[in-house]
């Protein structure tokens, strides 16, 4: 594998509004970098521990390398290396803190990736993903993670990422209203069987809303696009019973780095626990719901879980 340093200046010096954004949201960080200052001879260290922003940037990354360095296993020394190479050929030739910036804010997206694909198995993300491949962006947008080759996840992956049980003739009712035309004034026809649940508010988005409906006793979340002044009913996902989850919750998993979220979407919680059952990216650009593994790094522990409001 080779680094497109070329492309990778590039890019660093074409992020201005970006880092921007990046220094003001990390300004608060007072704590040095991951390593000890006091030992630091090269510019690049030298540059980043004169810098809070840098610092705090350096302090994400280290500790997303870390839990990336636990999940991977058999890969973990592909990663070693792989992180010693974007070291010496993209960061350390780094003349000036946008460049550095820049670096770390590639070489982080990577490392999200590659979580995401060992947390989550088939059709997660490439396992190709480079940091110096042409194109690659600044950042990451959410819902915007190719697929990818298969790969066996753990068994907690592997339960976390499964769809939960319904009637398969429920199922394929709920499914066959994919693509059609809201109902006038309901929006998810009662007429077809589908009925508000108690307790239950929409969840809102920028052009899109999230419904859930019952139909035979089972329950299920309707993605609604309402994009362009109108509305279409565009994708659904089984929830478990009522009984054994909360409400559907409105979720973001923030970055650190940045005021634009990692993902924005829905979620389940079991009564009385803290961290989510289920979390879905809402992507109504793709018109879909994506089903994300929380093993990607520490997304257990940062996605941000709140019951709906009206005018959410």
């Amino acid at each position: 594998m080779s680094f497109d340093i070329q492309t990778v200046r590039a890019s660093a010096r074409a992020s201005v509004a970006f880092l921007a954004c990046t220094f003001a949201s990390l300004a608060h960080a007072a704590d040095g970098p991951s390593f000890d200052c006091a030992r630091v001879t090269s510019h690049v260290n030298k540059t980043i521990c004169a810098s809070p922003e840098l610092s705090a940037l350096d302090r994400q990354l280290a500790a997303h390398y870390r839990a990336l360095l636990a999940q991977s296993g058999g890969e973990a020394p592909a990663l070693q290396r792989e992180e010693a190479q974007w070291l010496r050929e993209v960061r350390d030739p780094c003349p000036d803190a946008a460049c550095i910036a820049q670096a770390y804010a590639l070489w982080d997206a990577v490392l999200v990736a590659r979580s995401r694909r060992l947390a989550g198995g088939a059709g997660a993300v490439a396992a190709s993903a480079s940091p110096a491949a042409p194109n690659v962006s600044a950042r990451t947008p959410p819902n915007k993670v190719p697929d990818g080759p298969p790969h066996t996840p753990s068994p907690a992956a592997a339960a976390e990422t499964q769809a939960f049980a319904v009637d398969a003739g429920s199922l394929a009712d709920a499914r066959a209203l994919r693509g059609k035309a809201c109902a006038p004034g309901e929006d998810v026809p009662q007429s077809a069987g589908f009925v508000p649940v108690a307790g239950e508010l929409p969840i809102i988005y920028n052009g899109s809303v999230v419904l859930v409906r019952r139909h035979l006793g089972a329950d299920f979340a309707f993605l609604l696009d309402t994009r362009r002044n109108t509305c279409r009913m565009v994708d659904v996902v089984a929830l478990p019973p009522h009984a054994q989850v909360s409400n559907l919750l409105q979720c973001t998993v923030p970055d650190t780095g940045s005021a634009t979220p990692l993902s924005i979407g829905v979620g389940l919680r079991r009564p009385g626990v803290k961290a989510p059952l289920a979390y879905w990216e809402v992507d109504v650009a793709q018109a879909q719901f994506i089903r994300q593994p929380l093993g990607v790094l520490d997304w257990s522990d940062k996605v941000r879980c709140q019951e709906a409001e009206v005018g959410d």
